[in-house]
């Protein structure tokens, strides 16, 4: 009897506090909390270091890149000879450190973008802690009143189930009595209802509650973690978009895109020089001619942070071509190619990338052999340019070439502007 009076106290403890059974997630100490909260402030704290130091690191690159563009300076002003030479080396080692700065300035950016997401992820998670510890805090004062509830309720429900079980006992002598009890007494079959859940089906409703509380705690715990992981799974950074990978549609057939540059491997891999203009830098290579059209390649290195669209018709408009008799040729146009080949007018180029740019001027005479580059209002004077025939070297090599231009090249109709004694103004 005593066993199943017990039974019956705990089915009552289980009507009364259904909570005190359920799923319990893992518990959370308020030193966990403390640790994840520390945490938390010294990813903070490492972040800040690293933001500083990647600002620094911008700084030093911007101060590098000034320092390079006033070398250019010094190169294009400084005198045929020695000096010449020295201004070219410096020109050349402030090059190199404004390239070393920059890349310095992107992994200081690259690893105060890794701390910021290490800050939110720890901050994420010590908020996490601590929402925790609350519900369960909440949790363990709702279930000691409901155990106070059910031990002040404990006396009256042993006292019931004994007296209902000796009148059972006495009409029926032994199993039969709880229906010869309940027919005569309604409360009696409440006790039975009861009793039978005990006996029989109470392991499989206890069983069933506490295996769909299990499942609803474990729905909830994997819906919290899973939004957790997609907060933290949001952030991310920005790839970077190469060079020539978003370039506008090639312009028309009879456009500058038929226009073909000179070889690189002709010039070799050293520039014959540079110029600097408010926005960008032009590296020169050399020049060739097709019939009285000469086309001089060179590379151009965008530096307006601000703007990524260049067009070819508007940068470097005012650079001309004079040639070993003194004459001047204004550029007829100006065609950028990337590095598939195709020629555009126009081209996306980020902040401190270079694309090739091929410059045209026409009517230069057959008997010209050497040229200079120069710019109305840029800085650019580049001197003892050769100018190669592709024309002659074919025919000097065998081969029947004619002085034809190179096939699909098409002649500019831009007209070209001569003066003995003076640049054009553009």
């Amino acid at each position: 009897m005593s066993r199943r009076i017990f039974r019956f106290t705990l089915m009552l403890m289980l009507i009364l506090s259904p909570i005190s059974l359920m799923a319990r997630p893992q518990q959370v100490t308020a030193d966990a909390v403390s640790s994840a909260q520390a945490n938390a402030q010294t990813a903070e704290a490492q972040y800040n270091t690293a933001q500083a130091a990647a600002t620094q690191a911008a700084s030093q690159a911007t101060a590098a890149q000034n320092a390079w563009r006033d070398a250019i300076t010094n190169f294009t002003k400084a005198p045929a000879g020695p000096l010449k030479t020295a201004a070219q080396n410096a020109m050349l080692q402030a090059q190199k450190t404004a390239q070393q700065a920059q890349l310095a300035a992107r992994a200081a950016a690259s690893q105060a973008n890794a701390a910021r997401m290490n800050a939110v992820r720890t901050a994420q998670q010590a908020n996490a802690l601590q929402a925790a510890l609350s519900r369960q805090t909440a949790l363990a004062s709702a279930q000691a009143a409901a155990t106070q509830t059910a031990a002040a309720k404990a006396p009256a429900a042993t006292a019931t189930a004994a007296t209902a079980a000796t009148s059972a006992t006495s009409a029926t002598g032994g199993k039969s009595g709880g229906s010869a009890a309940s027919s005569g007494n309604s409360g009696v079959n409440a006790f039975n209802s009861v009793w039978g859940t005990l006996t029989g089906g109470g392991k499989s409703s206890s069983g069933a509650a506490g295996n769909a509380g299990a499942a609803g705690t474990g729905a909830g715990a994997g819906a919290e973690t899973g939004a957790g992981n997609a907060v933290v799974g949001g952030t991310s950074s920005t790839a970077r978009n190469a060079r020539g990978s978003s370039q506008p549609a090639a312009a028309p057939a009879d456009s500058a895109s038929a226009t073909q540059g000179p070889a690189r491997k002709a010039f070799g891999s050293s520039a014959l020089g540079m110029g600097q203009s408010t926005d960008s830098l032009l590296t020169v290579y050399g020049c060739s001619r097709m019939g009285t059209q000469v086309v001089c390649d060179t590379d151009f290195s965008n530096q307006n942070n601000s703007v990524t669209q260049v067009s070819g018709a508007d940068e470097w408009k005012d650079v001309y071509l004079q040639d070993d008799a003194g004459d001047n040729h204004m550029r007829a146009m100006g065609v950028f190619e990337n590095d598939n080949g195709d020629q555009r007018t126009q081209i996306t180029l980020p902040y401190g990338e270079k694309s090739r740019y091929i410059l045209v001027f026409n009517g230069v005479p057959a008997t010209v052999k050497t040229v200079k580059l120069k710019s109305t209002a840029n800085v650019l004077d580049v001197e003892d340019i050769p100018v190669a025939n592709p024309s002659e070297a074919a025919a000097q090599s065998g081969g029947a070439a004619t002085d034809q231009g190179t096939p699909g090249v098409q002649q500019a109709t831009a007209p070209s502007t001569k003066a003995r004694s003076k640049p054009p103004r553009s």
